[in-house]
């Protein structure tokens, strides 16, 4: 019944319109009672009991709505922060990845020029032909000395074995200082 006098009700689509609509009733309700219509005095309380209901489910609806927007909206905003964070970083470590990879680039080029420059000088200052070492000289003028005495053929033989020892040792470690100069090793020297 209560339905039938309340069938022309607006539209109550906000919390405020069901507001606006339980006061309107309440002044109905006083009017109904002050004119003696208790009956419909009832009906508009009976409507305006079941209105505050709906309003208090309205607005818990609404309320929840409107948190779990908020929760939404701070997920998306720690969402964005966090990948502006990353990005940020990401960037950065880019960068420096970047950077240190010219400066070793440079590094290995500057050394690469040093040991090019450092191998022509060396190359230009060692002859080709190696200078004979003082011990490889005496044994030569002891040699010669001999062979003009005409004596000692055994020490003569064991001085020419101790000169061509002295000038193979000579010729090899020459070698082994270009060999290693050229191959970036560190000069190892032959045992005596």
């Amino acid at each position: 019944m209560s339905q039938d006098l309340f069938s022309n009700e607006p539209k109550l689509n906000t919390a405020n319109d069901v507001e606006q609509y339980i006061k309107t009733l309440q002044q109905y309700q006083d009017s109904c009672e002050k004119s003696s219509e208790y009956m419909q005095a009832d009906a508009a309380q009976k409507r305006i009991v079941e209105l505050k209901k709906q309003l208090v489910q309205r607005r818990r609806k609404e309320m929840q709505q409107a948190h779990s927007q908020q929760e939404q909206e701070i997920e998306r905003a720690h969402l964005d922060d966090f990948n502006q964070f990353n990005q940020f970083w990401d960037q950065k470590m880019q960068t420096f990845n970047d950077e240190a990879s010219a400066v070793e680039q440079e590094l290995l080029n500057k050394q690469q020029n040093e040991y090019n420059k450092v191998s022509e000088e060396l190359e230009s200052t060692i002859s080709q032909k190696p200078k004979e070492s003082s011990d490889v000289l005496n044994l030569k003028k002891r040699e010669e000395y001999l062979a003009k005495q005409k004596k000692y053929p055994f020490l003569q033989f064991f001085v020419m074995l101790r000169l061509r020892k002295l000038k193979n040792r000579d010729s090899k470690l020459r070698m082994l200082i270009i060999r290693n100069t050229k191959s970036k090793g560190p000069i190892k020297l032959l045992p005596s």
